[in-house]
Formats: structure tokens, C-alpha cells, sequence
């Protein structure tokens, strides 16, 4: 059992080491792409719910485009004083556990800009670098192995 242990922290060091002169370039990401097929977006014509409105200082919403609005799901907007940059967070597939969005890849912050009357397609708000990634992943699975729940959580 110690001699495993030691190979699990052997290996996280030689990959933090070797990570240390990797590209710093974050993935490019195409959201649109890791929606299911099989999940279609509500509209305010298809909503079994739509807002209601109880005052007449606020208008009825209108999707922002296909920039902003995937079939996924957009929540938590929040639009700057400037009224001109949105930060959201997308999910691709609300179906899925929280601890895969995760790791999916594609689950996270994202900002769009208003040009015009048009907003841009989303991009992703990086929250660390990309280099770290993999070891939170690498560590996930260290964790998750038999021998490692066995011996410490058991």
C-alpha cells in the first residue's frame, strides 16, 4: 500500500514539473458542439412557464441569439454598467451530475459582447490556468481508487 502511494506522488510531481514549460493556450472551444441531439431550447412560444410580468416598467424577455441562446442552458446573467458586455454560465446538458460538468470541458463562465443591436458568440471566462486541469484531474482519480478509499475513508 505505501509503495502505491508513493507512486501516485512520484507521478503528480513529475507532471507538475513537466507542465511547467507547457503552452499556456487555452482550448478552443465550440459549446454548440457538446450539446446532445436530443436537447431543444425553450422559447418564450414553447415555455410551459413563461415569466409574468406584474408591472409595466419591465419589457417581455427575448432570447439574445444564437451568440448567447444554445439548445444548453444559460442561467445567472449579469450584464455590466456598460450595458454592453454579459457574463453568464452555460452547462451543456443540465442532465448531467455536477461533479461531470465539471470535468465536461465546456461548463463554466462565459462572456458575450454588444455590438450594435447584435451580441457576439460567447466565449469562455478562464478561471485558472490550463496546465492545472489535468492534475485536478489526475488528483480526482488518485482519490477515487480502491486502495486509496480502502485504506483512508473506510
Amino acid at each position: 500500500m505505501g509503495k502505491t502511494i508513493l507512486f501516485c506522488k512520484i507521478f503528480v510531481a513529475l507532471l507538475f514539473f513537466i507542465n511547467c514549460g507547457a503552452n499556456l493556450e487555452y482550448p478552443d472551444i465550440d459549446r454548440h458542439s457538446k450539446i446532445p441531439s436530443d436537447v431543444y431550447k425553450r422559447t418564450p412560444a414553447t415555455d410551459s412557464f413563461p415569466p409574468i410580468l406584474h408591472s409595466n416598467e419591465f419589457e417581455a424577455p427575448v432570447p439574445l441569439g444564437a451568440g448567447v441562446n444554445t439548445a444548453g442552458a444559460e442561467d445567472s446573467p449579469f450584464i455590466l454598467p456598460d450595458g454592453n458586455t454579459l457574463y453568464f454560465v452555460f452547462v451543456s446538458d443540465v442532465r448531467l451530475p455536477v461533479e461531470k460538468q465539471l470535468l465536461d470541458s465546456v461548463s463554466g463562465v462565459w462572456v458575450s459582447y454588444k455590438i450594435g443591436d447584435e451580441w457576439t458568440d460567447a466565449e469562455r471566462v478562464w478561471l485558472q490556468d490550463p496546465r492545472s486541469i489535468d492534475k485536478h484531474r489526475l488528483l480526482n482519480i488518485i482519490l477515487a481508487t480502491e486502495d486509496f478509499n480502502n485504506e483512508y475513508l473506510s
